[in-house]
């Protein structure tokens, strides 16, 4: 609830089907521009990279961060994919992003 009220946005990683928090931040806008930091720090110096964005319920988001991604990185592929139920159901309205750096 308090997270709501706070406009709060979790940003976390799962690494062997474990859930770790990267960071909480407030709004939409800079929640986006974390994950993009994330990416960045993620790819490090790849050659290349592919990526998928997901969404749950977030199409417009996703459009963008894919678009984002695609400008501001070198990218192989760049896929969009919405999430099942089940993933909104456990995490709500939201986006997600993988990436696979190549060489």
């Amino acid at each position: 609830l308090l997270g709501s009220v706070l406009n709060l946005k979790v940003t976390f990683t799962v690494t062997d089907g474990v859930f770790e928090p990267v960071g909480r931040i407030r709004g939409a806008k800079a929640a986006l521009a974390h994950t993009l930091e994330w990416i960045g720090t993620g790819v490090g110096d790849a050659r290349s990279s592919a990526f998928c964005v997901m969404h749950a319920l977030s199409p417009s988001r996703a459009e963008w961060l894919a678009e984002e991604i695609s400008q501001r990185f070198s990218t192989s592929e760049v896929h969009i994919v919405p999430t099942g139920s089940v993933i909104c159901a456990h995490t709500g309205s939201g986006w997600g992003v993988a990436a696979l750096p190549e060489g």
